[in-house]
């Protein structure tokens, strides 16, 4: 069985408080809550930065990241910039230059991941052949897709009715057409919620920053809890928590 630390949406910024948070200390915190436990795996889902995309954030976090002394896997949110992950975390070799993204595909202990680049809400019809090209490929398998946007809609009303991902259903017709479940892991609506459509298992992680209001069309905080989530899983079975700092 292996374990995966599945964090997103930290929003970081060195120089200013956003809303009273202080987003450094967050993310310690929550580095520091994933040290007390066993894992094998980080993965970040997206939006490092508070507002936009700054190196000196990137640079600022790599070495707590490294830290760690676990392998980790990194995505681009809206909020973040695919080229300067790439440069900074040594992650080159998964830059698309032309398409400007940052999507790859890694095996994890038993399982495929496919790491999907949505960070400007929509997907390059290259990084889509790319997608199904992948999930043919693993036909037999079962992949874990993270991406940081939702394949559907997630019920939080502020994000679907403005922040949704462009071209959905795209990228769902290429989902629908696997013949098994494929369980997808994602950020991006700062809430915790589990949806499932046909044959997708939809896990959305809550932010290490702020969760929102799911009622509200315009932006409304709900709580300031932090949280990460766990994925423990092999060949055959998969289970997933999510875990709050009080």
């Amino acid at each position: 069985m292996s374990r995966i630390a599945l964090i997103t949406d930290l929003h970081c910024s060195l120089e200013n408080k956003s809303q009273g948070v202080d987003t450094i200390m967050n993310f310690h915190n929550i580095l520091e809550s994933l040290n007390k436990i066993n894992f094998d795996h980080l993965i970040i889902a997206g939006d490092l930065c508070l507002d936009k995309p700054e190196r000196k954030t990137y640079e600022y976090l790599k070495p707590y990241i490294e830290n760690i002394q676990k392998p980790y896997s990194i995505i681009a949110g809206n909020h973040d910039k695919g080229l300067l992950i790439s440069e900074i975390f040594g992650m080159n070799e998964y830059f698309h230059s032309i398409e400007n993204e940052l999507y790859y595909a890694k095996l994890i202990g038993e399982r495929p991941f496919l790491f999907l680049d949505t960070k400007i809400g929509e997907v390059s019809t290259t990084q889509l052949t790319w997608l199904s090209d992948q999930l043919d490929f693993y036909s037999e398998q079962d992949p874990i897709i993270i991406m940081h946007y939702p394949p559907v809609e997630s019920g939080v009303l502020h994000i679907d009715t403005k922040y949704g991902l462009k071209d959905m259903e795209q990228i769902q017709k290429i989902f629908f057409n696997f013949k098994k479940t494929l369980n997808i892991f994602v950020g991006h609506c700062h809430v915790e919620k589990y949806i499932q459509r046909r044959n997708l298992n939809v896990f959305i992680t809550p932010s290490c920053f702020v969760q929102i209001d799911q009622q509200s069309k315009i932006y409304k905080p709900d709580h300031f809890h932090i949280a990460y989530r766990i994925i423990d899983f092999d060949k055959d079975s998969m289970k997933s928590s999510v875990h709050y700092i009080f």
